[in-house]
């Protein structure tokens, strides 16, 4: 039996959402620009392609996952890639992240995914050793990323 109810975020999460974007912001001493009208657009887009779980224990929301489909062309198969992940400090440890994980799992078997990519800060080994227990295994990244802004069209 599952010890927390999993649920897809809708626009009446957004501020949810934000709060725990900005709790994990926070965890990583990383500066947050977030803008509930853009979780709000997005959660209510039935076209997006980023999909938000909660976790909710008796009501309360305690976690959240972010994932959105990749595809590697050169080799004709799709995954998802593990966005976020969050759960609150005080349920860690209480399978909360094993079952995200089962959720994660089941849809990529309905998207016809072969792999499950994350990433994680360098520094974050208690998320590492989360991954790994799950069965991700490291992997080398080769070549280099980049990031472009476009102008704004405003």
């Amino acid at each position: 039996m599952s010890k927390f109810h999993l649920r897809i975020a809708g626009a009446q999460d957004a501020d949810i959402v934000c709060a725990k974007i900005k709790a994990l912001c926070a965890f990583h001493d990383d500066q947050s620009k977030l803008d509930p009208a853009f979780f709000h657009k997005v959660l209510n887009d039935t076209e997006t392609q980023l999909r938000v779980i909660l976790a909710e224990d008796r009501g309360q929301v305690i976690g959240l996952m972010a994932y959105y489909p990749l595809f590697r062309l050169h080799s004709a198969t799709s995954g998802l890639h593990l966005h976020q992940l969050f759960i609150d400090e005080s349920y860690r440890g209480q399978g909360c992240a094993r079952q995200f994980m089962e959720y994660l799992t089941n849809a990529a078997a309905e998207f016809g995914a072969s792999y499950i990519t994350v990433s994680a800060d360098l520094q974050n080994e208690p998320a590492h050793q989360v991954y790994l227990t799950m069965g991700f295994k490291r992997v080398a990244m080769g070549g280099a990323f980049f990031e472009y802004h476009p102008a704004s069209n405003s």
